[in-house]
């Protein structure tokens, strides 16, 4: 039989290993951009995902995760002296779970 309450645990801890993990990713794969210098100091970085259909309810809490780990960065002065500037973009899933 299997026990409800633990589901949902598990499920909640799953849902949070991946908002983290995909906010670690995204800062992450800013570290070697000092090289590169742009007038403005704004990088602007697509996130990509399915924020209608099925899987839209996930997607908006990767996409809060994502938001606030560079509003964070954003507010520590950016990564390596470059602002991020997020562009969102709903990649079309349009069937319902």
């Amino acid at each position: 039989m299997k026990h409800p309450t633990r589901e949902v645990g598990l499920m909640l801890s799953r849902r949070s290993l991946l908002i983290s993990l995909s906010a670690a990713a995204l800062i992450g794969g800013f570290a070697g951009l000092g090289l590169a210098r742009a007038a403005d100091k704004t990088i602007k970085v697509g996130i990509n995902l399915p924020f209608t259909g099925a899987d839209a309810h996930d997607a908006e809490l990767i996409k809060d995760g994502a938001l606030l780990a560079i509003d964070e960065a954003n507010a520590q002065g950016g990564v390596a002296g470059y602002k991020i500037e997020v562009l969102l973009l709903d990649d079309g899933t349009a069937t319902a779970g």
